[in-house]
């Protein structure tokens, strides 16, 4: 256990990056991204990526140096991201122009919202609250570990919750909205053939049945975001035989969504974790 002296450090040292990134306007954040990400040491960053890439678009979407090129874009970006939100914990909201106005519609169900780590998903999560109050979703060690339940709190106070998938399930049975990476480490599913988000955000359309969106808070330039989605329909149980075929359906629909995705912008994609697809080892 860490002394209650080192934790003050700990998260004095977050509330001084904070003020700073606060501080710094984006043109500023992001000189400081691209040199960070030149050092030798982020390297191993730039290999996973690729990994990623390769395990997430089908052979010959991406050829070698394409991978390369856009595995050095996500690292700078991700970097430009860690210094967006210490900005947006240090009291700085960063624009975002809401093109989903008129998307959502009025519905007694909850909503199940998917998304990939693309552009800023914590701007996004804060957009979307805007636009339909509280959300609900899973995260796992934010930033660093002993910044964690300081992250968690900041998007708490945003109307962002963190909770885990028997959560998540309860929010949409109340009618609440959950957000669900598709990309992300979400449960202890393994040995499928899709990702692991994939075979969760799945299993809570077919055992919740929400109306389900798709949506992403995409860069538009230096501190500029914009919200955009479509929805995907309502999820359907039918007849208890018809369950399986219903949740394959719901697999191959987000696992073809975020290959669309990744293949559009693999450099805006930030996913270093190639565990997230452990699908894609299957048959390689």
């Amino acid at each position: 256990m860490l002394s209650g002296r080192i934790w003050s450090l700990i998260l004095g040292m977050l509330r001084l990056l904070a003020s700073i990134a606060a501080r710094t306007t984006p043109r500023g954040r992001r000189r400081v991204a691209d040199r960070v990400a030149r050092l030798p040491a982020l390297r191993s960053r730039r290999q996973a990526h690729s990994r990623c890439l390769q395990l997430a678009l089908p052979d010959g979407v991406l050829r070698s140096n394409g991978e390369t090129d856009a595995s050095a874009i996500a690292v700078t970006r991700h970097v430009e991201w860690v210094l967006e939100l210490l900005a947006e914990i240090g009291g700085h909201r960063h624009r975002v122009e809401d093109r989903t106005a008129g998307m959502w519609g009025a519905t007694s169900r909850g909503r199940l919202v998917v998304t990939t780590h693309h552009g800023n998903w914590i701007v996004g999560a804060r957009a979307l609250v805007e636009r339909l109050g509280p959300i609900h979703t899973v995260a796992g060690v934010q930033l660093r570990g002993g910044w964690s339940d300081s992250v968690a709190d900041h998007l708490a106070r945003q109307g962002v919750h963190l909770t885990d998938v028997f959560g998540l399930r309860r929010t949409l049975r109340a009618g609440g909205t959950v957000v669900l990476h598709l990309d992300g480490q979400t449960g202890p599913h393994r040995g499928r053939s899709h990702p692991i988000g994939v075979v969760a955000a799945a299993r809570l359309a077919v055992w919740e049945r929400p109306e389900i969106f798709a949506a992403r808070c995409v860069l538009a330039g230096p501190g500029s975001f914009v919200l955009e989605g479509v929805p995907l329909g309502l999820a359907q149980r039918g007849e208890e035989g018809d369950v399986p075929s219903t949740f394959s359906s719901w697999e191959h629909r987000f696992t073809r969504l975020l290959q669309d995705w990744v293949a559009g912008d693999p450099g805006g994609w930030m996913l270093f974790s190639p565990r997230h697809l452990a699908f894609a080892e299957v048959g390689r």
